[in-house]
């Protein structure tokens, strides 16, 4: 009896560990055992290992550059974060989808007393059940659900892309704005320093009686509106300073010195048609990508509930072993065949899947249209902007010039006698003024282009 014992323990122990073993050992070794996650399109992948663990988060940022702050913000902000978690998840349902090629396979154990009342009979029974079933065949439903699966992914990811590529145009916008920002206030000051003086120098002429009083207000008046512009710029500034410390997620308040934005790698419109342009919109923008993934995902879907009500023929089988109080062997049951299933009826549950799925299918068709009328008119949009702001640019180098000029024109006659202070000080405000001009659209010209990659699909590559 010893003996039965010990070989049913040995039994009951060898089936699930070879079971364990055979079936689910990469489940137990690797995360993603079905590589559901391989080769998924994603940008700046190495952007959520290496370069994050790299950068200082813990409030000790003191400077930053363009790119710096570009990264930082990939690696923080919980836009990108949460649509990342949205592509695990659809990889999860893909390995889901995945999962249902193999086999299934349970094992139940069990001891048990039971006594039987009023003759005191009594039974224990110990023993272990294993059971498998394997799907052979069910015209292309599983097929359909693993399609449609991967297209959700791909859907997300190319949604993680297009949120990258806002977060990137946001932050550089941001940047560029706070900089510039920073020169409007420089010479906001410079501008009030001048009319400051000026009003006082009309003020006393005007007390010595050797000025209109119009000077004088119009001294005064271009003095406060000098003292607004400077107000007005130091807000803006401060608005620009919370907005990129909200894109960094970095504690609103934070001091931070940032460097002078670089330019940014990619196209100008000089050398480029508008058409070429649009069509390159039209080819690479992930969101177009990811409608074109959403439809194929719902024609699987279709695909799915149609060949839902079509049989389905599964191999099955188990074995088992029990062992009762008094039996001097064990008793061995097993067993192997094929099923076939059908649906008869579900409720009109099919029917109901299939035209949700097919009306989606339609809708997406309809959202994907709307998007591509969308993208080609940004990459109009953001070709003519850059052809304007690259025009503004050379614009206000040829003023800035031209103002300096007539600053170093205007000091000199001073110095000869032949120009009064007042118009010194406005040649110097003008100065400054066209200085600022020069400088903001140094930066818009980069917003710009930044603007133009990003109706395009390419911004995220200026950056690597």
């Amino acid at each position: 009896m010893k003996n039965i014992k010990n070989n049913f323990i040995i039994y009951v122990l060898s089936i699930p560990i070879l079971i364990l073993f055979c079936f689910f050992k990469s489940a137990f070794s690797f995360e993603d055992a079905l590589n559901s996650e391989k080769n998924i399109p994603l940008y700046n992948s190495s952007v959520y290992n290496k370069e994050c663990e790299a950068l200082g988060f813990d409030g000790s940022i003191k400077s930053l550059n363009i790119f710096s702050a570009v990264n930082i913000a990939l690696c923080k902000n919980p836009e990108t974060k949460a649509v990342f978690f949205e592509i695990k998840k659809n990889a999860a349902d893909y390995g889901i989808a995945k999962s249902n090629y193999l086999p299934s396979a349970s094992i139940r154990m069990y001891h048990n007393k039971s006594k039987t009342e009023p003759f005191h009979i009594e039974n224990e029974n110990t023993g272990v059940e294993l059971s498998y079933e394997w799907l052979l065949f069910d015209f292309g439903k599983r097929k359909a659900n693993n399609d449609k699966a991967y297209f959700l992914l791909l859907y997300s990811a190319y949604r993680h892309n297009r949120a990258i590529e806002n977060i990137i145009y946001s932050t550089i916008e941001t940047y560029c704005n706070l900089f510039s920002s920073k020169k409007e206030i420089e010479a906001a000051i410079s501008s009030e320093k001048a009319y400051k003086t000026a009003y006082e120098i009309a003020e006393e002429k005007y007390k010595l009686g050797i000025a209109r009083k119009s000077d004088l207000l119009q001294a005064k008046t271009d003095y406060a509106k000098s003292s607004l512009i400077r107000l007005k710029a130091e807000n803006a500034s401060a608005d620009h300073l919370g907005r990129l410390l909200k894109l960094l997620n970095i504690k609103q308040g934070t001091e931070i010195d940032i460097e002078k934005p670089e330019i940014i790698n990619g196209l100008l419109v000089s050398d480029k048609k508008v058409e070429d342009i649009i069509e390159k919109a039209l080819k690479n923008r992930a969101d177009i990508k990811s409608y074109e993934a959403l439809k194929k995902s719902y024609k699987f879907a279709t695909k799915g509930a149609k060949s839902a009500g079509f049989p389905s023929i599964s191999l099955y089988g188990g074995a088992g072993i029990e062992n009762s109080a008094g039996q001097s062997e064990n008793i061995r049951n097993n067993n192997i065949g094929i099923k076939a299933s059908f649906p008869l009826f579900t409720g009109f549950y099919n029917t109901y899947s299939y035209k949700k799925a097919k009306y989606a299918e339609k809708a997406v068709e309809l959202e994907k249209e709307e998007t591509e009328n969308n993208a080609a008119y940004e990459a109009w949009t953001a070709y003519n902007n850059l052809k304007t702001a690259e025009k503004s640019y050379q614009v206000s180098k040829i003023m800035r010039e031209s103002a300096l000029e007539n600053k170093n024109l205007t000091l000199g006659m001073y110095k000869a006698g032949q120009s009064g202070i007042l118009e010194v000080l406005k040649a110097i405000a003008s100065y400054a003024d066209a200085e600022k001009e020069a400088a903001v659209s140094e930066y818009n010209r980069i917003i710009a282009q930044a603007l133009l990659l990003k109706s395009i699909g390419e911004l995220d590559f200026c950056i690597k």
